[in-house]
């Protein structure tokens, strides 16, 4: 014996399925694709080769305590920068940063690091 359902599922259920479905695609692309480049996956991390060619990661340190010191910048190699100025928005002590600089020529207060002209910054996302 063969047993024929009769199907509930019509035009206008398969229409509003599909509109359901591409209204949520466009909402998850909004949502997860919006915002500045903050972190290594958005980020072309192919060539961190320092100055003059893309960002490089690292981190925001702060040595005051040394005459004509301030806030300087150590990049993941831990090697230090001296910016001539660093925004105070990013002067946190241990703020994970990409930083675009070129070196610069001059004199130092802090002589610890090799002097620099930043010419980009950005916060870096660290995941855990």
């Amino acid at each position: 014996m063969v047993v024929i359902m009769k199907s509930t599922f019509n035009k206008a259920s398969a229409l509003s399925l599909i509109l359901l479905l591409f209204a949520l695609a466009a909402y998850s692309r909004i949502i997860c694709c919006t915002g500045d480049i903050t972190d290594s996956r958005e980020l072309n991390t192919s060539n961190l080769s320092g100055p003059n060619s893309t960002y490089s990661p690292a981190t925001i340190v702060n040595y005051t305590g040394l005459d004509g010191c301030g806030w300087l910048i150590m990049l993941d190699d831990e090697s230090i920068l001296e910016p001539n100025g660093l925004d105070t928005m990013f002067q946190t002590l241990g703020a994970k940063i990409w930083l675009k600089y070129e070196d610069r020529e001059g004199g130092s207060k802090c002589m610890v690091g090799k002097l620099i002209t930043v010419l980009d910054i950005k916060e870096r996302m660290v995941e855990d």
